[in-house]
């Protein structure tokens, strides 16, 4: 989360996670990167012999 610019109290994130409060404009829209990203690198490469 830091890496993706993320900065939020330990009290924020256990909020967001039980559903109590919702990530800002801001946050979300960064929060969205981050996890394309992620998931970008983490995915194989497909192959296109088959």
């Amino acid at each position: 989360m830091d890496r993706a610019g993320i900065r939020v109290s330990p009290r924020i994130l256990i909020a967001w996670f039980a559903g109590e409060r919702t990530p800002n404009r801001a946050n979300f829209a960064r929060l969205d990167a981050a996890y394309w990203d992620l998931r970008r690198r983490n995915v194989a490469p497909t192959s296109s012999t088959g």
